[in-house]
């Protein structure tokens, strides 16, 4: 509890990011990951790897751009900072951890930045009248040579809807803000890598007695009509193993990354 309470209160955010609760779900998932390193490792080796074997596709004369870079757990910094023009991470909370990891990488530059364009519109709005997102999700201004939406399609709606969302507000919300995402990722004018848990898995041990095993609850976390097509590499993520959220229950989300080409 500690570290997570060190990690929120360090932690650099947007406007607003912090009234969200970015900087505790940050936390959150460096305490996550800190129990669970085993059951994590291979959901982050595998991102790293998968952008890796993109990077060549970028425009060598053009900055990378990656969204959702967090702790950067799952961000190959390295390859990353070997790109010729340099990349930009952003996030709509920049963590002390984050800080300290990008220090050594000169090429590299973090932005705060919120990339759904309504954490102001929505935690800022005092008049009690409804706001919508924008259409198409907002980016930082550049001529990219890539971008990598890394782990966070899934995560957007998490400052305005439950996780998973509840109710038909909430599922509308989140219906909107990831195909402003989408939207924005299909626009741009440079190859797109796109990494994301389509599906969360719920399941929970009910004896052992005759007839009992385990219940199982399938949530879908990415529409599918919004992803581009059939995932070029897919796979499971214990993200939370017994114990976690309940001692026999346990959760694991599928994961799929794609490549495809913006407009």
């Amino acid at each position: 509890m500690l570290h997570e309470f060190l990690t929120s209160i360090s932690s650099r955010c947007c406007p607003y990011g912090r009234q969200a609760g970015l900087a505790a779900e940050v936390a959150g998932i460096a305490g996550r990951r800190k129990r669970h390193k085993g059951a994590w490792a291979h959901h982050l080796t595998n991102t790293q790897d998968f952008i890796k074997a993109q990077l060549a596709l970028a425009d060598p004369e053009k900055p990378i751009l990656l969204l959702g870079a967090g702790l950067c757990l799952d961000v190959p910094l390295a390859a990353l900072n070997a790109h010729p023009a340099g990349a930009t991470l952003i996030d709509a909370v920049y963590p002390l951890a984050s800080r300290m990891k990008c220090r050594p990488f000169k090429n590299i530059r973090f932005q705060c930045f919120d990339a759904t364009g309504f954490l102001e519109k929505f935690w800022g709005n005092s008049t009690g009248n409804p706001v919508t997102p924008p259409a198409i999700a907002p980016i930082p201004a550049g001529d990219w040579g890539m971008i990598i939406s890394c782990n966070m399609l899934s995560q957007l709606p998490l400052s305005f809807a439950g996780s998973p969302p509840d109710g038909d507000i909430e599922i509308k919300l989140t219906a909107v803000l990831q195909l402003a995402h989408m939207k924005m990722l299909r626009q741009a004018k440079c190859p797109i890598v796109l990494i994301s848990d389509y599906e969360r898995q719920e399941t929970t041990d009910i004896g052992s007695d005759i007839g009992s095993g385990a219940d199982t609850v399938t949530i879908v976390s990415a529409a599918p009509h919004l992803l581009p097509g059939e995932p070029a590499k897919e796979w499971i993520w214990p993200i939370a193993p017994k114990g976690e959220i309940g001692p026999n229950t346990e959760v694991s989300l599928k994961v799929g990354a794609w490549l495809f080409s913006g407009s």
